[in-house]
């Protein structure tokens, strides 16, 4: 597989996995919304109903102790639709239940297997996604050979009026004291590593352009 393929390939898996996560949290959220509002309305005392989700925080902490060892014994694919395949059994507890399954212990159960699909698929999208993304330092020399090349081509443009915060992060970016590599938190933080992740990944390192390509901004 070509360096370019293989580029492709690890977009695309990002995309899916950020989409599994969110998808996942949205639907854990809004369950644990309705659950609150639910026995609210049924007059359970505030005490009452925190205890509903008990077993999910307990079972996500289990889920966290053992959910490394399930990723490297069976791969981080099978722990991800893991995860997916028991929140769908945990949401479909409750939107198929008659209501006079749903008292305190059954909705407890329910919850205890979205703790374990919440944290299941929260390891396993977070470590795909490392795996999937460019190091720190490709991305950070990407950006560098852009700006100015070791042949002295410069082929990156930050218009100042136009993209004004994009040109103050990058005349501004720092690394944290102590580290190389490591960009200092700032307000522009998120823009230039934006900006890292789009230049590695059009202009990579280690990939010949058949022409010095301009980026301008």
């Amino acid at each position: 597989m070509t360096a370019a393929a293989q580029r492709t390939g690890d977009l695309r898996n990002y995309v899916l996995v950020t989409g599994a996560y969110w998808a996942d949290t949205v639907a854990d959220g809004a369950i644990r919304l309705l659950v609150l509002f639910y026995f609210y309305e049924l007059g359970y005392s505030p005490l009452a109903v925190a205890s509903l989700f008990l077993f999910y925080e307990l079972f996500g902490i289990i889920t966290n102790l053992v959910g490394g060892f399930a990723a490297a014994r069976f791969g981080l694919k099978t722990t991800l639709f893991a995860g997916l395949g028991v929140q769908v059994v945990a949401l479909l507890m409750l939107g198929l239940a008659p209501e006079s399954l749903l008292v305190v212990p059954y909705v407890m159960a329910s919850q205890a297997l979205s703790g374990i699909a919440k944290d299941l698929t929260k390891m396993s999208s977070k470590s795909a996604v490392k795996l999937a993304a460019p190091a720190i330092k490709d991305r950070q020399n990407a950006v560098r050979a852009k700006i100015k090349s070791a042949a002295g081509d410069v082929t990156l443009f930050v218009h100042p009026q136009r993209a004004p915060y994009t040109h103050k992060g990058l005349a501004t970016v720092q690394t944290k004291q102590g580290s190389t590599y490591q960009e200092a938190e700032t307000e522009f933080q998120h823009i230039t590593t934006a900006v890292g992740y789009m230049v590695d990944h059009d202009f990579p390192l280690g990939i010949p352009p058949s022409s010095v390509t301009q980026l301008r901004v």
